[in-house]
């Protein structure tokens, strides 16, 4: 049986893993043809010199039948997905921000589009919300949705420290941006919610019109105050059939399924009219956990 051929645009963190992935578990059925980077001057592994070449070269080789975008943005991003789309390839892709913001359009477009891991890392939450919403009239969706910030919340708690050390700490380690505006105000976690909303609903959510606040006035007084109570602070990504989305910080009772996760984990929960509360827990980051998610994307038929 032959393999089929995939063209990675992106080398980062999660292009490099796709290609870990491939090469370790999925070498029979698949092989990355070639990769393209922004930087071609920067060190790469050794095996990766001789597939590197232009992105848009990559989406139009007649040795690519697979498209993944890990590069994140919009431009050129939506241009090179569009072009593989019009060359009836299919095309994973990672990127949250490009699927809120254009989700209509790219559905409209036609063509094979998938795009697991643009919401909660290895959960594979759009493969199950969509069959949900097949069969059921989806009412909410709550869900911790921003590994990074969860992580700070939690460490504030643990420690018992104010939220700049822990976000310096994060930022050391990998888990926050050195710019973390995407991350702690809360923007990450408004695009997930949009698609997670606009699976449900059918329709794309109006980002201008979500209100959304993050996490910068968190304090240890306030986390000390919840904890009185016997609540715990959590960003909260939410949308529901009546009011819509939001991303908010909420104090949630011990017992509430999102109150126990912690870390770099991320949970979502789906409420159907034919259902109760089903809860889905599991890495929401990290370049293994989203490379798993694309990974499906490929071998999903």
């Amino acid at each position: 049986m032959s393999r089929s051929r995939v063209g990675l645009i992106g080398f980062g963190t999660v292009g490099a893993a796709v290609y870990e992935q491939i090469q370790t578990n999925l070498w029979e059925r698949f092989e990355v043809a070639r990769v393209a980077v922004r930087d071609r001057g920067k060190a790469r592994p050794a095996e990766i010199e001789d597939l590197l070449c232009d992105a848009q070269y990559l989406v139009q080789a007649d040795d690519v039948d697979i498209v993944v975008e890990v590069i994140g943005g919009i431009h050129p991003a939506i241009d090179l997905i569009k072009l593989a789309l019009t060359q009836g390839k299919r095309v994973v892709t990672a990127n949250k921000e490009l699927i809120a913001r254009h989700y209509d359009e790219l559905i409209a477009f036609g063509g094979d589009l998938r795009f697991e891991a643009a919401v909660a890392g290895g959960i594979p939450v759009i493969q199950v919300l969509r069959t949900l919403a097949q069969t059921n009239r989806i009412t909410s969706i709550h869900g911790i949705l921003n590994g990074t910030t969860n992580f700070i919340l939690t460490e504030m708690e643990t420690r018992q420290s104010e939220l700049e050390p822990i976000l310096k700490e994060a930022q050391a380690m990998g888990y926050a941006e050195a710019d973390p505006t995407a991350d702690v105000d809360g923007f990450d976690a408004m695009y997930k919610i949009a698609i997670l909303g606009a699976i449900a609903s059918g329709e794309q959510l109006d980002l201008e019109t979500i209100p959304r606040s993050g996490i910068r006035e968190i304090s240890l007084t306030k986390m000390r105050e919840a904890a009185e109570h016997e609540r715990r602070i959590k960003l909260v990504a939410s949308w529901t059939r009546e009011s819509g989305a939001r991303v908010t910080c909420q104090a949630l009772p011990l017992d509430h399924p999102l109150s126990q996760v912690d870390g770099v984990m991320n949970a979502v929960t789906i409420e159907g009219d034919f259902m109760p509360t089903l809860t889905l827990i599991g890495p929401g980051a990290g370049g293994r956990p989203t490379s798993s998610a694309i990974c499906g994307d490929l071998v999903a038929e």
